[in-house]
C-alpha cells in the first residue's frame, strides 16, 4: 500500500495532472457542457484527494469565501419558494460556485508557464470557434444581411451561444494581448499580433455588437490609461486611429452598417418611447422596469432565483409595458437579478464584497483587471452568473490567475 501510495503521490497526484484537467476544462467551455461539468467535479475531487496525500500548509483568504456566500445565499432561498424543483435545479446548475473556490484552495500554487499554456489552448479553442462561424456566415452572407438588419445574431454552428461566445472572444482577445506583451520572441509577437487582427476583424464581419463594443472599449480603457497615467502620448494618437477604423468599419463592412442602423432604431424605442417589440434593447428596457417593481414589491429577501420568472410574467400581467406575451423577456442584467432573487441587503453585500476583491488586485494583478473588465461589462447586459458557459469561465478565471506563483506581467 505504502507503494501504491508513493505513486499516486508522484506520478499521478502531480501539477501536469491538474494542468491537463484544467485543460480538458477549457475544451469543455468550447465544445461540451457534459464534459465541461464532469472536469469541474474532477478538479474539485483530486484537489482535494492531493491535499490529504500530501497535506500543505492551505492559505484561507476572505476571496475563497465570496462565491460560496453566494452559493450559501442559493440554499437559504429554497426556506421561502414557491418552485423546489426549480430550486433543485438552481442548486446543481450553480454548484461550480462551491466546487471551483473548494479545488483551487486545495490545490497547489500553478506556476506562469501553465498559465501561459492554458491562455495559449483557450485561444485556439475560440479562434476554431470563430473562424468556423465566420465561414458559415461567408458562405450564406445575403441571408446573414437580413438576418442582421432584422436584429438576429447568428447561431453558432460550433461552440457556444453567441451570447457566451462573444464574451469568450473577449477573454482570448485580452490573452492574446496578455502573451504578446510578455513574449520576447519577435516572431510569435508577430504571431500573437497578427491573430489579434483576424479576431478584430472576424468579430466585425458577423456583426458580433457585444464583442465590438467591449473590445473597443478595452482598448480606449488603455490608451487613456497609458495616456494620462504613464504619460505616452502616441497613445492619444491610437485613439484617433481607433476612431478612424470605427468610421472605416462602418462605411466599409456591410454588416456593421446594417448592425449600427439596427442598434440607433433600437435604442429610439427607449429614447423616443416607441414600441419596444422585437428590439433587443426596447425588450430589456422593459425587462427592468418589471423587475423593479418586483424588487418594490419584495425589497429585503427577494423572491428566490426558482420564482424569478413566474413572479416577472405576474408583473408583465399587471403591466406589459406594451409588450406582447412572446416578447415578454426575462431579466438580462445579473446586478438586477441579484436584487431580484436574494433583496437589496444581501445583494449588496455581495457586489461589496466582489468589488474589495477586485480593488485589492488593482496594483499587484493587472491580467486579473483586464480580464474582469469584460465580465462586468457582460454581467450589465446578460445573467452571466446564470449560463453555465459564462459562469464557468468566470469563477475558473477569478481563482486560477489568483493562484500562480508569480504574477502576471504587468499591463498597468
Amino acid at each position: 500500500m505504502p507503494k501504491f501510495e508513493h505513486f499516486l503521490k508522484n506520478y499521478f497526484f502531480t501539477e501536469k495532472t491538474f494542468f491537463s484537467i484544467c485543460l480538458i476544462f477549457v475544451f469543455g467551455l468550447f465544445f461540451s457542457r457534459a464534459i465541461l461539468s464532469i472536469s469541474a467535479v474532477i478538479l474539485f475531487i483530486f484537489s482535494i484527494t492531493q491535499y490529504f496525500l500530501n497535506p500543505t500548509k492551505i492559505k484561507i483568504r476572505a476571496v475563497y469565501f465570496l462565491f460560496p456566500l453566494l452559493y450559501l445565499a442559493y440554499i437559504i432561498s429554497g426556506f421561502y419558494t414557491d418552485d423546489f424543483s426549480q430550486w433543485r435545479v438552481h442548486l446543481i446548475k450553480n454548484s461550480v460556485f462551491l466546487i471551483i473556490p473548494i479545488a483551487f484552495l486545495f490545490s497547489k500554487e500553478i506556476n506562469t508557464k501553465a498559465l501561459n499554456q492554458l491562455a495559449l489552448w483557450f485561444i485556439i479553442c475560440c479562434f476554431v470557434c470563430l473562424n468556423v462561424n465566420t465561414i458559415e456566415v461567408l458562405l450564406n452572407y445575403d441571408q446573414f444581411l437580413i438576418d442582421v438588419k432584422d436584429s438576429k445574431n447568428i447561431e453558432a454552428i460550433i461552440g457556444p451561444k453567441h451570447t457566451e461566445l462573444g464574451l469568450l472572444i473577449v477573454i482570448s482577445f485580452v490573452l492574446l494581448f496578455y502573451l504578446y506583451c510578455i513574449e520576447k520572441i519577435k516572431r510569435n509577437r508577430l504571431i500573437f499580433l497578427f491573430l489579434m487582427f483576424i479576431i478584430f476583424f472576424e468579430i466585425h464581419l458577423i456583426a458580433y455588437r457585444f464583442s465590438i463594443l467591449n473590445i473597443y472599449l478595452l482598448i480606449i480603457i488603455y490608451c487613456f490609461k497609458e495616456f494620462f497615467i504613464r504619460k505616452k502620448f502616441k497613445y492619444f494618437l491610437g485613439i484617433l486611429v481607433l476612431i478612424g477604423v470605427i468610421i472605416l468599419g462602418i462605411n466599409t463592412i456591410p454588416s456593421v452598417e446594417k448592425r449600427l442602423q439596427n442598434s440607433i432604431i433600437d435604442l429610439k424605442s427607449i429614447t423616443e418611447n416607441e414600441n419596444p417589440n422585437y428590439q433587443s434593447v426596447g425588450q430589456r428596457w422593459a425587462a427592468v422596469k418589471c423587475a423593479f417593481e418586483v424588487i418594490k414589491a419584495h425589497p429585503i429577501l427577494g423572491v428566490s432565483p426558482a420564482d424569478a420568472k413566474f413572479e416577472m410574467q405576474k408583473q408583465y400581467e399587471k403591466n406589459s409595458y406594451l409588450l406582447i406575451p412572446e416578447n415578454r423577456i426575462f431579466i438580462h442584467n445579473q446586478f438586477i437579478y441579484l436584487v431580484l432573487s436574494f433583496g437589496i441587503p444581501f445583494s449588496l453585500l455581495f457586489i461589496l464584497f466582489l468589488t474589495l476583491e477586485i480593488y485589492k488586485k488593482i496594483k499587484t494583478n493587472a491580467l486579473f483587471i483586464w480580464l474582469i473588465i469584460p465580465f462586468v461589462f457582460h454581467m450589465m447586459l446578460e445573467n452571466t452568473l446564470e449560463r453555465q458557459i459564462t459562469i464557468n469561465t468566470f469563477v475558473f478565471l477569478f481563482f486560477m490567475v489568483n493562484a500562480i506563483k508569480q504574477k502576471p506581467h504587468q499591463l498597468i
